[in-house]
């Protein structure tokens, strides 16, 4: 009702060129709201924006429970299993270091950091890697600056992704070969999809 100040009284007060103005402004937030719900927004500094005592964007509710693969289980193996979320992808990094050369002129070649120097199927997908990463470099595929960069997907898929494949293998072969094989795991790895059995397998691994 008009005597409660509602939007009838509101706009009973309003200029038809107020009106009109308005209407506009209405139509300009319809129209950033629908870039909002249909854009894809980049985001630095994740780790305040994801701290909630920084920021709003992340507000953890309910109980704090351990990300996955963070906490080891229980029973046999569960030691080894602790904190695989970080170890992985540190394992990784580890081949790419390597395959990246000397970070400075005159240093010798960095080595593996992680426990697979006496592998010699490690030692071979490093080799392997290390040349498909300069002769990426040579063909443009990939670039060195700032730090190595994909410029072709196309090349890593082919050239790459099968060795950083055999490489996270090694990694994992000890956690799951009690549920899959060997060669099941590669051709996850390798083709990222599995038959039902597989990744059901997977999942109990």
């Amino acid at each position: 009702p008009g005597w409660m100040g509602g939007a009838a009284a509101v706009s009973d007060r309003l200029a038809p060129e107020e009106k009109e103005r308005k209407a506009q402004e209405v139509q300009v937030c319809h129209d950033v709201l629908k870039i909002f719900h249909g854009g894809i927004m980049l985001m630095d500094e994740v780790d305040m924006l994801l701290d909630p005592l920084k920021s709003e964007l992340n507000w953890p509710m309910g109980l704090k429970l351990p990300l996955d693969l963070t906490d080891g289980g229980v029973g046999p193996g569960a030691k080894e299993r602790m904190g695989m979320r970080h170890r992985l992808p540190f394992h990784i990094f580890d081949a790419i270091f390597v395959a990246m050369g000397p970070l400075r002129p005159g240093e010798g070649p960095p080595q593996m950091t992680g426990p697979f120097k006496d592998r010699h199927e490690a030692k071979v997908c490093l080799e392997s890697l290390v040349g498909k990463v300069n002769a990426g470099l040579t063909q443009k595929a990939l670039q060195n600056t700032p730090h190595l960069v994909i410029v072709s997907k196309a090349y890593y898929m082919k050239e790459m992704l099968p060795l950083l494949a055999d490489w996270t293998a090694l990694f994992l072969d000890r956690h799951v070969t009690h549920a899959i094989t060997a060669e099941e795991l590669r051709t996850f790895l390798k083709e990222r999809k599995a038959s039902s059995s597989v990744a059901k397998k997977m999942k109990e691994a």
